[in-house]
């Protein structure tokens, strides 16, 4: 992706972290889908199937959104390490 990793990061954190935000909207689906779940008569396994697979999908997703954060937080981290060893003198850089 072209988009900034930090700038992206940063926004999904906030779309994931805020109340009522993508993080509470995901445990509520997932919490529907594990009531659904146990609703459900133990021989309809196409059914029960379904339900497990949809709880499996709104994971991947979170999982997919955790992952955009994290690589912004790597991203930045990378950038700050830089602008540190760019502030360095040369000689501070010839001792490492």
């Amino acid at each position: 992706m072209s988009e900034d990793p930090i700038r992206r990061g940063v926004r999904w954190k906030l779309f994931l972290e805020e109340e009522g935000g993508v993080n509470d909207m995901l445990a509520e689906i997932r919490q529907t889908y594990l009531e659904r779940i146990a609703a459900a008569d133990p021989g309809d396994t196409g059914r029960l199937q379904v339900l497990a697979m949809a709880h499996r999908v709104s994971r991947e997703f979170e999982a997919m959104i955790r992952d955009i954060v994290t690589a912004g937080e790597v991203a930045t981290a990378a950038r700050d390490y830089t602008d540190k060893m760019e502030k360095l003198s040369a000689a501070a850089k010839r001792r490492m």
